[in-house]
Order: structure tokens, then sequence, then C-alpha cells
């Protein structure tokens, strides 16, 4: 075996982000994961920032509407601009701290 079978395929895409002349504080906007939350921190959350991410992964309305409702946030900040697709494929580095 040469090594080469183990190498990692990565392959540029075009993510979603904030736009930043709309989202200046991105601290304002991300969110820690889903399960970190309690629903009462992920309401009072939502209700001071309208484009808060957790409005996203924890939207608040019954169990049978949540991925609905999250599908169509994300597509009504896509329309409104508030979320824009980079013009380019990229790869993109994560770190995150909670």
């Amino acid at each position: 075996m040469n090594g080469l079978n183990n190498a990692v395929n990565l392959h540029p895409f075009r993510g979603w982000r904030y736009h930043p002349g709309i989202i200046r504080d991105f601290s304002r906007v991300i969110s820690p994961p889903y399960d970190v939350m309690t629903d009462q921190e992920a309401r009072e959350i939502q209700r001071s920032r309208p484009y808060h991410f957790s409005k996203v992964i924890r939207p608040q309305a019954p169990r049978s509407e949540k991925y609905r409702l999250a599908a169509d946030l994300l597509r009504t900040w896509q329309e409104e601009h508030i979320m824009i697709r980079d013009p380019e494929p990229a790869l993109y580095f994560l770190s995150q701290e909670f």
C-alpha cells in the first residue's frame, strides 16, 4: 500500500454565511449547539435577536413543524440577503469554542 488510498478528498463548495453589511457583530447571531441551550434560554435569545441561528437549529414550534419552519426561515433569510452565498467555491476552516 502506497498510502494514497488513505488520503482525504476535499472538495470546495459555495458556502452560505451572514451578510457582513447587515450583520456586523457575528457574536449576536452564532449559536451554541442546540442541545446545550434550555428551551427557556433559546426563547429568550430568539426574542431579542431576530437573526440568531438558534431560530434555525431550535425553532419554537410543534415537533411536527420544526423542520419545515427551519427550512422556511433559512429560505427567507436567503431571499432577504441576510444570508448570502459565496460567489466561488472554497474550502472553509472552522474552529469553535463554547
